[in-house]
């Protein structure tokens, strides 16, 4: 059984009086996110910070994400973690299960934090769209399929919950992404009516953010403890309105 709340879709209007910036797959670090953002001097009362899924799992604050979705500076979509708590509490058929056991830290909540976290969980889009004073920029976890010519096309068919479980789960574009510095490959069309799009979801090897014509990948992996054979872990934030440029 699916249960899928709305909006499907959302809609942030232009930021007039600050900056709009989006953060890679948070997965239950909270803290570390506070730091980039201070780096960069985040001003809560003038910018927004849009985040592209995965809010949970991995970290040791998973549960903080609740008090996070109240904050009106903070918005985010839909990721595979976020909808496999949702499948764990019933709201999503087993398209959404992930087999892992990254999921105690919730199983050790209480059932009213269980469901006060998941009914959060369950308002979260699975695409944001945001106007920039530039254009708009598309937000979706995974990737938009290819057989989408067009941002509109993409966005009228979010109520197939088929299309739900291929846009916060397939990394097929994403193997495919060179790194920002890197030529464009040019083996993907631009996605019409969007000026660009950003994902995470795929962990970018190197740490370093990828692009695929106007798509962008920033999971650049600022969750993880571990070392990594090349890179260094890091949050990236980008600006909505130059996301070529990492912060």
């Amino acid at each position: 059984m699916s249960k899928v709340f709305e909006p499907l879709l959302a809609r942030l209007p232009c930021n007039r009086t600050g900056r709009d910036y989006i953060i890679g797959d948070i997965h239950g670090h909270f803290g570390r996110v506070e730091q980039a953002l201070e780096r960069i001097g985040f001003d809560t009362k003038r910018d927004r910070l849009i985040c592209v899924g995965d809010l949970v799992d991995r970290g040791p604050e998973s549960p903080r994400a609740l008090d996070w979705l109240t904050q009106p500076w903070f918005h985010a979509v839909m990721g595979n973690h976020d909808a496999a708590i949702l499948h764990r509490e019933g709201y999503l058929s087993a398209k959404f299960e992930l087999f892992t056991g990254a999921h105690d830290w919730f199983d050790a909540l209480s059932s009213t934090q269980r469901r006060s976290l998941a009914d959060a969980l369950a308002a979260l889009p699975w695409a944001l769209e945001l106007e920039t004073a530039d254009g708009v920029v598309g937000v979706v976890h995974a990737e938009v399929p290819e057989r989408f010519a067009s941002w509109g096309n993409f966005t009228a068919r979010l109520d197939d919950i088929d299309l739900l479980a291929q846009i916060v789960s397939n990394r097929y574009q994403a193997r495919r992404a060179a790194d920002f510095d890197a030529p464009d490959r040019g083996d993907l069309a631009p996605l019409a009516d969007v000026d660009w799009v950003i994902h995470g979801h795929t962990p970018r090897r190197g740490c370093r953010p990828g692009r695929l014509g106007n798509r962008l990948w920033i999971d650049t992996m600022g969750w993880r403890d571990e070392p990594v054979e090349i890179g260094s872990p890091c949050f990236t934030l980008i600006d909505a309105r130059h996301p070529l440029t990492p912060l």
